[in-house]
Parts: C-alpha cells; structure tokens; sequence
C-alpha cells in the first residue's frame, strides 16, 4: 500500500512539472464550478492528500448570515472564495491579491463564479496589504507567493485604508494568507477591528525571528482587545486545540520554532490561527461542531 500511494505521488508530481513546462492551465472543481490554476499549482494536490486542507473558512461562513462583508487578503486565483461562495453567497466578498498571474486568473474564476451563480458581490482588489511601511516585490512558485523587502517593489498598503470607513462596520471575518507577514496585514486593519472585531483568521507562518516576534506581539495585543478566544488549526487543516491562554499560544510558536531551526523533528510546517471576541461565540462555535462532524461522514 506503501509503494502505492508513493507511485502515485510520483506520477501526480511528474504531471505538475509536465504542466508547468507547457505552462498549461489546470481546471479544477472548486465549489462546484470549475475554476482555473496557474501552471503547476499545487492545490491539487494538497487537497488530494490533505483533505481537511482549506476546508473550514467554506465551513464558518455558513453561519455568518446574509448581511456583511468578508475580505480575503492574498485570494490567490479565488479557490478559497469559490469554496465560500458555495456555502454562502449573499455575503459580500472583497478579495485582494498583489500578485500579476493570480490577479488574472482571480478575474477571470470570479467572472466563472458569476456566470454560474448570477448575482456575486464581489470586488477585486490588486494591491500588498501590510503597514505601510514597507516595499517589497513577490517571490514563489507553485502557487504561492511571498513578500520580500526589495527597494525595487512596491509600496504595501494598510487595510483600514483600502477599505472605506463607511464599510468597516460590515466587515464580518477578515482571511489573510500572505506568507509569513500575516502580522502585518491584521495590524494593519486596526481601525476595522476596534468598530465592529470582525472574526479573524490568518496564517501563522514565520521563517526568522522578526516574523516570529511579530506574530507573537499580534497575539498579545489582539488579546488585549478582546479577542480572547483562539482555535489553532495545523497546516493540514486539522483543529487543534481551543484556547484563552497565551502562554499556550506562545508554546505552540515555540514548538514550530524548534522545528525550524533543527533541535526537533519535522511534524508541521505552521498554523492557521481563529480569533474572535465573545459577539461571535455562538457563531464559531456552531461552525467547530459542523466542522467536527463533517470529518466524520
């Protein structure tokens, strides 16, 4: 069974490299509704072999009701919005993304994703989100992209100033995937969290220990004002754990922290990491108990 699934995996990366040589679009089912992937992007894959990969955001805006907005900060092509939509498409969507090539494909999946529901309220946005203080220029490849200082890139915007102040109250749920600068990019939205403490939920991934102290100086201060509940989710999509405890969250830096300098053994690579105030319990907790049953049906 072993030398089944390692044949397979061998023969899935072979059709990835073959694809990216021929820069050949890949058509996946996202959703529902077929969208568009970049030469050798990885989703496929990490959805084949990770089957709670980027399955609880789908899962947590069912029960964010008809009426707010949710801002998707590095949207990358618009998978994670197509899997959204599905579940529910009466919110209103902003979705950013700096990046040239998964700025075109999110166009032309979100113009996929209308055409197959009919009324979308979705607003792109080509911009880096970040505190404003910083310029950079992307670097990556399947798939994913990250921010790199670079005197030669462009400027990151914070997110408080590329949402007008008359839509901070609707914001409901900010998502940010950015690669290691996820700190930033809630920082950045200050204004938006003291109106209305939207729910949020980023990627925890660090590389050095300026990233790491910036996630650790977030948790802090989120903490402070009032986010005092957090659900921590491996890089596979797996729940974790729930918890109002710092040092718990601290320790769990430390665990990855560990791993990426060498004194521990690979498990994971990251974490996602929920956070919301006590408006959203009831909310939260409806999507962790159907995201629980979901792995078992």
């Amino acid at each position: 069974m072993q030398a089944l699934f390692a044949a397979r995996r061998m023969l899935s990366n072979a059709v990835i490299l073959l694809r990216r040589a021929l820069r050949d679009s890949t058509a996946y089912h996202g959703g529902g509704v077929k969208i568009l992937l970049p030469p050798g992007h990885m989703l496929p894959v990490y959805r084949s072999r990770h089957h709670q990969y980027d399955t609880f955001l789908p899962v947590l805006v069912r029960q964010l009701g008809e009426a707010g907005v949710v801002v998707d900060v590095g949207a990358n092509v618009g998978d994670t919005l197509a899997f959204m939509v599905q579940e529910n498409r009466l919110l209103r969507y902003v979705c950013i993304e700096p990046e040239e090539e998964f700025f075109s494909y999110l166009k032309d999946n979100c113009a996929r994703l209308e055409k197959h529901y009919g009324s979308l309220s979705v607003e792109l946005m080509k911009a880096l989100v970040g505190d404003g203080n910083k310029v950079a220029s992307l670097r990556g490849q399947d798939g994913t992209k990250s921010a790199v200082t670079d005197s030669g890139g462009v400027r990151t915007q914070p997110l408080d100033a590329l949402l007008p102040e008359s839509r901070h109250p609707l914001v409901r749920l900010i998502k940010s995937d950015v690669d290691g600068f996820d700190y930033e990019v809630i920082r950045s939205a200050k204004a938006i969290r003291h109106c209305c403490a939207p729910i949020l939920y980023f990627e925890c991934q660090f590389v050095d220990q300026e990233q790491r102290q910036g996630f650790d100086c977030l948790i802090g201060d989120l903490i402070e004002d009032g986010y005092k509940t957090w659900v921590v989710f491996d890089n596979f999509g797996g729940l974790m754990l729930e918890t109002t405890d710092l040092m718990t969250l601290r320790a769990l830096l430390a665990y990855v922290w560990e791993q990426n300098v060498g004194n521990s053994s690979r498990t994971i690579h990251y974490y996602d990491l929920l956070a919301y105030t006590p408006k959203d319990s009831d909310c939260v907790s409806a999507a962790l108990a159907d995201y629980r049953a979901r792995r078992y049906r």
